[in-house]
């Protein structure tokens, strides 16, 4: 059975599927989908419930976000942004680096 998952507002720019064991939310996920959109988010989707777990943007000016990247040691994510790159801590979610 085909589920759509539903959340961004504009075109989706990437997706990457995150692997079991990759310590996203907690050990029970096993995969995540990770999307990247012209609506100024990322966003991290559990490919059980379709629906969306984290949600990540920049503060201030949205700009569309080409590239979404999962970091697997460093649980986070990397962003790019126009001429940015941001990193994002899943752990918390927080954007700790632009």
């Amino acid at each position: 059975m085909r589920e759509r998952i539903i959340g961004h507002t504009a075109t989706v720019n990437s997706i990457e599927l995150i692997h079991a064991g990759a310590g996203l939310v907690n050990n029970s996920i096993e995969g995540c989908l990770l999307s990247a959109s012209n609506d100024g988010t990322a966003r991290v989707w559990d490919l059980r419930t379709s629906k969306g777990v984290i949600l990540l943007n920049h503060t201030g000016e949205k700009q569309p976000i080409m590239k979404a990247k999962y970091l697997y040691g460093a649980k986070g994510v990397l962003t790019v942004s126009g001429n940015n790159v941001n990193l994002f801590d899943l752990r918390k979610p927080s954007l700790i680096l632009s």
